[in-house]
């Protein structure tokens, strides 16, 4: 990215090479930006909680846990 910005910076580039230039740019900072998004969303996943989870929980089917309750047989 930095090599993209000198690059543009310097001012020796044709019409052609520096829209090229600005456009690698922008797929990198929006690549950056997604890899932020996904990053911290893989942060959380340890938090979620799935919905059949969700649904089994509420029915009474599984404790705290997420352990199936006792008198559940499968």
């Amino acid at each position: 990215m930095f090599q993209d910005l000198r690059l543009l910076e310097s001012g020796n580039l044709d019409t052609r090479t520096e829209m090229a230039v600005s456009i690698r740019l922008g797929e990198k900072r929006a690549l950056g930006e997604l890899q932020l998004i996904f990053e911290n969303q893989k942060a959380k996943l340890t938090q979620l909680e799935y919905y059949a989870t969700r649904r089994l929980r509420t029915l009474g089917l599984l404790d705290d846990k997420g352990d199936m309750s006792p008198w559940v047989s499968i």
